[in-house]
């Protein structure tokens, strides 16, 4: 049935206010842009969207701030403050969090290439299916975070502290845990290709279903995991290397020291 002109324009009028509800659920508040930018504090704030490409935020006071989707490329964020800020979706490509705290943040599928988060906090952080690829993480405390299915590609987490941490699924590609902390971390069905592991503490880890490729172990510490027979970096002709490295039994292999 057809609808008459008359008809049409008072069901398009009707829906008007739906659009602007939602442009106002989904934009950031002005107010809140222009208070972050001129005092450097702004929590509970409302910067959904906001765009915050190459400002200089370092020390900023961000606790519990909605930043869904908020564009921060190569934003300077050294020691801010985001404990329990909101970032999902948010594009962090290049950004600087060089000591920022984000305990107990949300950063759900953001894209993190390039980004600086050495010394950076995130216990207790989500980082879900996230994008992070060329990062530095060297020195941060990713203790009880949460890293499942999270590309991890040519990433630095050289002295990390992992502890407890979820990477279920996660690919991890190319990464430097050298002298990590992975204790009691979930590593099932993880993708470890061409990884550096050597020194790192893996007690207590689950690696049930993680695939070990060309990565290195060397006196790494595994005792305690639950890693399936077959999986198992020390099988067959592995390309792993294991050189004084704790198996899950306490045994220490050195099969690959002179390769």
């Amino acid at each position: 049935m057809k609808l008459s002109t008359a008809s049409f324009f008072a069901r398009f009028v009707c829906l008007i206010p739906i659009i602007l509800v939602a442009s106002l659920i989904y934009a950031y508040d002005e107010l809140d842009l222009q208070k972050l930018l001129t005092t450097r504090i702004c929590n509970d704030c409302n910067l959904i969207q906001a765009n915050l490409d190459s400002k200089n935020l370092n020390d900023v006071s961000l606790l519990g701030a909605n930043l869904r989707e908020a564009n921060l490329v190569s934003a300077n964020l050294r020691g801010a403050e985001l404990i329990g800020a909101d970032l999902t979706g948010a594009d962090l490509t290049g950004v600087d969090l060089t000591g920022a705290d984000l305990t107990g943040a949300d950063l759900t599928g953001v894209t993190l290439s390039g980004a600086d988060l050495t010394g950076a906090t995130l216990w207790m952080s989500v980082l879900r299916n996230s994008a992070v690829r060329n990062a530095t993480f060297n020195y941060s405390n990713l203790k009880d975070s949460d890293l499942t299915g999270s590309n991890l590609i040519e990433v630095e987490l050289v002295s990390a502290t992992l502890n407890n941490a979820e990477l279920e699924g996660a690919k991890v590609w190319y990464a430097n845990f050298e002298n990590a902390d992975l204790g009691r971390a979930n590593l099932m069905g993880a993708e470890i290709y061409e990884s550096n592991l050597m020194v790192s503490n893996l007690k207590n880890a689950k690696l049930i279903g993680a695939t070990f490729y060309q990565s290195n172990l060397n006196g790494a510490d595994l005792t305690g995991t639950t890693l399936d027979e077959e999986a198992s970096p020390a099988q067959g002709q592995s390309t792993t290397r294991l050189c004084n490295t704790v198996m899950p039994d306490g045994e220490v292999t050195n099969k690959d020291c002179e390769r």
